[in-house]
């Protein structure tokens, strides 16, 4: 089935070392996606595929210190085989990511996240390839327990040209790590100006020919292992914060209003969004909170806030900021170095 195929393999970047390499399907003769296509076994193919990688990789002298990533039709999970055989070939070989393209073969949802769930089990990782090419199904598939979402290099093509496409791709980032918690792999990237405009957005991980074109498995080299710097440890308050207002305004009924509302008052510790500590009329509470949260998010974003909050922070003086009762709800990076320690969250009585 692959006699007239092989492989090379395009290292990925993140924080200047090489992370993983994506096995990449070549054939002498035809365009690769027709030769895709042309296929009729899509599950043998793949496992045909996964068991020559991993040959490939076993003639490195440390074969599982060298991350890899498969490509598989997202399909093949629907397939008892596939899974059996990948469950018994992922009980020994580990540091692989199976990428998952094909996304408008199927819209079984459930099925694919359990298949994930059931390989996960096996330490195998996975990405969902192809991200904005245009499938109608990825808007779903981003919901699925992988690890990384790889966006299409045809995303960022013109983002040195345009200014509405460099906004999108924000707004994309933005909704994958900050919302979903995911770890974006970039494709594509072939120039400094590429490079620089998508390190703004933050932490990613860079595939393309700025930094290498593939290479044949002779010159692949042992990877690093820094994939727990890809997780954020812990939610940003405003992300905690957004997410309880939508919990509470999914709310069916006054008693889950009331919950949602109990819980906001537990993480906004300052009270910010302005919660009344004794309401007894929920809806109106509900309103009311609403209100004061879009007045928070306009305050955010005007001139006047931001020229204090820059003006705090990057001043020379230590500030500290304390309520009524003299807690401190806020001391700027200076202060909290000259003290060592962080008085947020100590009452008065501790300071």
């Amino acid at each position: 089935m692959l006699s007239s195929c092989y492989f090379n393999y395009q290292p990925r970047y993140y924080n200047g070392k090489i992370s993983s390499y994506e096995a990449l399907l070549r054939t002498p003769k035809s365009d690769i996606e027709c030769y895709i296509e042309s296929i009729n076994d899509h599950v043998a193919f793949d496992l045909a595929v996964i068991e020559s990688i991993i040959q490939q990789r076993s003639r490195l002298s440390n074969p599982e210190k060298t991350k890899l990533a498969i490509n598989i039709s997202i399909s093949s999970l629907l397939n008892d085989e596939f899974i059996d055989a990948c469950e018994k070939i992922f009980e020994h070989e580990k540091n692989i990511i199976l990428e998952l393209t094909r996304h408008d073969t199927t819209s079984d949802f459930s099925r694919i996240q359990s298949a994930i769930k059931q390989l996960k089990a096996k330490d195998i990782q996975f990405a969902l390839d192809d991200y904005g090419k245009g499938y109608a199904n990825s808007e779903l598939f981003l919901h699925l327990d992988v690890e990384y979402i790889k966006l299409d290099r045809k995303l960022i093509k013109n983002i040195t040209q345009s200014y509405v496409v460099y906004s999108l791709i924000k707004t994309k980032y933005e909704k994958i790590v900050k919302v979903l918690d995911k770890h974006i792999i970039i494709e594509g990237v072939e120039t400094f100006e590429q490079l620089n405009l998508l390190k703004q957005f933050g932490a990613m991980t860079y595939q393309g020919f700025y930094f290498s074109k593939p290479i044949s498995i002779e010159d692949v080299k042992q990877t690093a292992s820094n994939i727990d710097s890809y997780k954020n440890k812990t939610k940003s308050f405003c992300n905690l914060l957004d997410q309880d207002i939508y919990d509470m305004n999914r709310a069916k009924d006054h008693h889950e209003i009331k919950r949602a509302i109990q819980h906001l008052m537990k993480i906004d510790h300052h009270n910010t969004i302005g919660i009344s500590p004794n309401f007894f009329d929920v809806y109106n509470e509900q309103r009311r909170i609403n209100k004061n949260y879009n007045e928070l998010l306009e305050r955010k974003s005007s001139p006047h806030f931001l020229l204090v909050s820059s003006l705090i922070s990057s001043c020379d003086a230590l500030v500290i900021i304390r309520d009524s009762e003299g807690n401190a709800i806020f001391n700027n990076d200076k202060h909290i170095n000259y003290l060592g320690v962080d008085l947020v969250d100590y009452s008065a009585e501790q300071a």
